[in-house]
């Protein structure tokens, strides 16, 4: 196992080993102990460019769907965001008015739904989002928390290769 005590060192450790889900922080001689919050993990975390290709949820608080761009050229499904807030005459609004007809959950590896039932979306818009976790180097293991929508990016501008390093 290797330790430091130097934060700067921690974060040149986490950009050598972009696999690296993130650290543990906690005293040297510290020891787990189940229930306890002795240990924190630091996250590792990145932004991803992602185009918008469906809405989740209900109206007032929907989820973005996000897809990136394989390398067949094909939009395939990438994560999906916490519950938003649908702004009046906003972006969501927009998406909201020409979102088509439900469609069924998208199941994750795991079994269970990595996207409850959406409505797909013209793949127009796109957004910055952080995330956390990858699953495969493809997918987000958990939600993504919003940071900005990109009007200045295209769709074209949101591939898979972002995920790479």
């Amino acid at each position: 196992m290797t330790q430091t005590r130097d934060p700067a060192l921690a974060q040149q450790w986490l950009a050598l080993l972009p696999a690296l889900e993130g650290v543990v922080a906690k005293k040297s001689d510290g020891h787990y102990a189940p229930g306890r919050r002795d240990w924190v993990k630091v996250k590792r975390h990145r932004t991803v460019d992602c185009v918008v290709i469906g809405l989740a949820g209900d109206a007032v608080n929907p989820a973005l769907v996000l897809g990136l761009r394989h390398a067949d050229g094909v939009l395939h499904h990438f994560a999906v965001t916490r519950a938003m807030e649908a702004d009046a005459g906003g972006p969501i609004a927009d998406l909201l008015a020409t979102a088509r007809p439900e469609q069924a959950a998208i199941r994750s590896r795991w079994q269970h739904d990595a996207v409850p039932p959406w409505r797909r979306v013209e793949p127009t818009m796109v957004c910055e989002v952080r995330v956390t976790n990858l699953d495969l180097g493809r997918w987000a293991r958990f939600p993504v928390a919003f940071v900005r929508w990109r009007t200045d990016r295209s769709v074209d501008d949101c591939g898979l290769e972002q995920l790479g390093s």
